[in-house]
């Protein structure tokens, strides 16, 4: 999901081509390690390290562009993550102008996905147009300059005469000077977005004096270097972090005289029913939750106290929720009853035993859990989301737990500079040459934090040591660019686990007894134990 605020800056810089500045609000916006010490490690690597790191880096993302397909003064930067199911892999040319001088012109490919609901084997062309053209509208990215009379047509239609098996239909605006190739590979949608596109040879002459302007030959150079990266189950890719997607939901319900006990599928948001719970004389017949996500037929399921009697009683998930085509998976592999746990009922009288009263809090309790992370912690029954990001270079959660940004806006109202709080737990396994594993102090260890994640020679940054669920670590906090955020860098073993939350500046007090509650749920598994 993009936040409005970056949206807005997007659709002006793919307006004005300004691409290095699109890729620096993305870099900002991710909050990974700090580049340039990055680029410091890297500046010690041969030439034969630097080549696996490229070829590394080219198999998280879905496709490939193969240097030494490209013309001269043209080559590529390492992909540029925007979770949960965004990617961008920027293409630069450097290009001599009359002065002596040099310009820099960049184009990237938008990889978005996975995307469970991909177009199935469309019979003729004209349902991927449609499916393209709606994409295109759609895609918060690219609707300004879609309002231009943009057309989407098959490559060939469009001017375009190369064989590439990643791209197969364009999308040109002319007044704008740009064309937006698009393909897909499996659940993932491509987009090649070229700017500075002279689409004719009058087009061309009239800009002769404009440095740096493609020709219809620079596009099929470019996308005759595109080569698609194999998947891994239909779904993952080759340099997908291990245990992508290997976290799961715990739901524990009590209804009546039962606790129920649900597994679920990461790909499956659960959300309560606030408006029944708001009611005073609630029906019998209303949901008491949802389950939301793309995979489930309608993309949402109600669950109503009848469903759960039918369940206790041992009917199927399957047969009460039967999927509506056969794209769909069978809503038990993402939804599951595992125990019923019967309570002690009142008797009439009042003796006996009683179940214990019933509370809100303890009507509805969800439990992420992610084995390979080695952590679990409570999700808001009302608004959470976690996502379990693909397209990624380090094993990544995100939870949001007022809701994702596409919610979050309609219940806060229209602002194009909000951004719900948001936590992200990275788990960093390639560490840097420069981290030093042996430290006998703690003012070593807080060094070794601050100089990795943080441009600690430039701007000051709280640092201090913590103690997270028995985990020694450092704490930081940053505010820039309107956002605040605290991270917290656990070391494990022989890796890092970096725990960040983040809200707007202005909404740091108010979300803070939300951080407070996340810390309170959390579990770590100690590694090295």
């Amino acid at each position: 999901m993009w936040p409005p605020s970056v949206i807005a800056k997007m659709r002006l810089l793919v307006e004005a081509g300004g691409v290095i500045l699109f890729m620096y609000v993305v870099c900002r916006q991710t909050g990974r390690l700090v580049q340039s010490r990055k680029k410091k490690a890297s500046e010690s690597q041969s030439e034969e390290d630097a080549a696996v790191f490229h070829h590394r880096s080219a198999q998280t993302v879905p496709v490939e562009v193969v240097v030494e397909n490209l013309s001269a003064g043209w080559t590529t930067a390492p992909p540029i993550f925007y979770p949960p199911n965004l990617a961008v892999i920027p293409i630069l040319r450097s290009l001599a102008v009359t002065n002596g001088g040099s310009a820099e012109q960049n184009i990237f490919i938008l990889c978005d996905g996975p995307r469970p609901r991909m177009l199935q084997a469309p019979a003729g062309d004209e349902k991927p147009v449609a499916f393209y053209m709606e994409y295109l509208l759609n895609m918060p990215l690219f609707q300004t300059v879609a309002t231009r009379e943009a057309t989407v047509l098959p490559l060939n239609e469009a001017g375009f005469s190369c064989e590439t098996e990643c791209f197969t239909h364009a999308a040109i605006i002319p007044d704008n000077k740009t064309v937006i190739v698009f393909g897909s590979h499996g659940p993932y949608i491509l987009s090649f977005v070229l700017t500075q596109y002279a689409s004719s040879a009058l087009n061309l002459e009239n800009d002769m004096c404009t440095a740096g302007n493609l020709t219809p030959g620079d596009v099929e150079m470019l996308l005759g270097a595109c080569s698609l990266v194999p998947l891994v189950n239909g779904l993952c890719l080759p340099g997908t972090p291990a245990g992508a997607r290997k976290g799961s939901l715990r739901l524990t319900y009590r209804h009546g005289n039962n606790i129920l006990v649900f597994a679920l599928s990461s790909l499956v948001a659960v959300r309560q029913n606030v408006e029944r719970d708001e009611k005073r004389n609630k029906d019998a017949l209303d949901p008491l939750f949802f389950l939301e996500g793309d995979v489930l037929p309608d993309k949402k399921i109600a669950v109503g106290g009848d469903t759960l009697d039918a369940l206790v009683k041992g009917i199927s998930v399957d047969a009460l929720f039967p999927s509506s085509t056969p794209a769909h998976p069978l809503v038990s592999s993402l939804f599951s009853l595992v125990t019923v746990e019967e309570l002690v009922a009142c008797v009439e009288n009042g003796a006996g035993d009683c179940a214990p009263p019933l509370y809100e809090d303890d009507v509805m309790k969800i439990v992420f859990s992610h084995p390979y992370l080695g952590v679990s912690f409570s999700v808001n029954p009302k608004s959470g989301v976690v996502y379990e990001p693909i397209l990624t270079k380090d094993l990544l959660l995100l939870y949001y737990p007022l809701g994702d940004e596409a919610r979050y806006s309609l219940s806060s109202g229209p602002r194009e500079d909000d951004a719900p709080p948001r936590v992200s737990l990275r788990h960093l396994t390639q560490l840097p040459p420069t981290w030093e594993k042996l430290l006998s102090t703690e003012d070593e260890l807080k060094h070794n934090v601050l100089f990795h994640f943080t441009d600690w020679t430039r701007e000051r940054v709280s640092c201090s040591m913590c103690d997270v669920n028995g985990l020694q670590g450092v704490q930081l906090f940053e505010s820039k660019e309107d956002h605040s955020c605290r991270t917290y860098v656990i070391p494990r073993d022989n890796a890092i686990l970096v725990i960040r939350w983040e809200t707007k500046t202005r909404d740091w007090a108010m979300y803070l007894p939300l951080l407070q509650k996340f810390l309170d749920s959390l579990l770590l598994e100690d590694f090295s134990a």
